[in-house]
């Protein structure tokens, strides 16, 4: 019988909801192994706490330091470490009542760094997801150091997305992809009887031998399929597909325009319509060949790194 995955959070409504349901979820997904925001000393769990910690030690430069008794807790060194209260703050996205007693004041841009490092540990999201749902929830960096390696972050991130092919864009609501002719070509001659021919032929570059398809009714498909999941499977898939828990629903209102081809690849592998089709062979010959012909799109700055980061 196929284990069922339970939670309370029904609606996301903050950034702290999303990291407790990633959580939850990662719990389900790795079973037996638990990450668990209170230490527990059962076997089959770990301390969120000090697996935060040891990331944040191995990932950034000035926690190094830290770890080796260099404290100096300001604006120049910023975030270290998590204990129990504070990871309560974080996923509730409020302080405790026994700290408002002493007024203190909840700052959730003081935690950039450790909410970033969080969603690395759960390992749904890539850098760029992360950072623009960080940007989603208005949380920003408090802390010089903070500051400093997310800038390090977007730039490798940045990089990563003009570089490699499988990062390159996809118009998830035009459902369009641009190929050499030759490709076509190699795609007519193919014998294989379960490729479904499901294309619109848009038009022809006879200059630069490339043709422009379009997969509409594959579309249809792939929004019936989100359609018909229940409420928490929708977030679940979401985080499988490698984007934050409101995706799905995101796509069926229209909200969503551009994805990576990554993604699509996912999403290919989820809806048994969309397998073994015309469209999936031509989007890994896409990727196989690094053509570029869909890579334009990052050209365009589809995925706002010039206007949201400024690089």
């Amino acid at each position: 019988m196929r284990k069922e995955f339970k939670t309370k959070l029904i609606e996301i409504k903050n950034i702290g909801d999303e990291l407790r349901f990633q959580r939850e979820y990662y719990n389900f997904k790795q079973s037996p192994y638990k990450l668990t925001p209170r230490m527990y000393n059962g076997r089959k769990s770990k301390y969120l706490g000090e697996v935060l910690k040891e990331f944040m030690e191995n990932e950034f430069d000035y926690t190094k330091y830290m770890k080796h008794g260099v404290r100096n807790f300001n604006k120049n060194y910023g975030e270290y470490g998590a204990n129990e209260t504070m990871l309560y703050d974080i996923e509730h996205n409020k302080i405790r009542k026994s700290k408002e007693a002493n007024r203190e004041k909840y700052n959730i841009n003081s935690y950039y760094l450790r909410i970033y490092s969080l969603f690395k540990i759960y390992g749904f999201l890539d850098d760029y997801e992360i950072i623009m749902l960080l940007d989603k929830y208005k949380v920003n960096p408090y802390f010089e150091q903070s500051e400093k390696e997310i800038r390090k972050i977007k730039e490798k991130c940045f990089l990563e997305y003009k570089e490699n092919p499988i990062k390159s864009a996809f118009n998830l609501k035009k459902w369009i992809i641009v190929i050499p002719s030759s490709i076509m070509e190699d795609l007519l001659s193919n014998n294989t009887t379960n490729l479904k021919n499901t294309k619109k032929f848009v038009g022809k570059n006879i200059v630069n031998k490339k043709m422009t398809l379009q997969f509409l009714s594959l579309k249809k498909y792939m929004l019936n399929y989100f359609l018909e999941l229940p409420s928490i499977e929708k977030k679940c898939i979401s985080l499988e597909l490698g984007k934050e828990t409101g995706f799905i629903e995101d796509v069926l209102e229209g909200n969503i325009e551009y994805i990576t081809l990554e993604t699509l690849l996912k999403i290919i592998d989820k809806v048994k319509e969309l397998k073994n089709t015309d469209f999936e062979y031509l989007i890994k010959r896409d990727i196989e060949e690094q053509n570029g012909d869909n890579i334009l799109e990052t050209e365009k700055d589809v995925f706002n790194f010039r206007k949201k980061w400024g690089i």
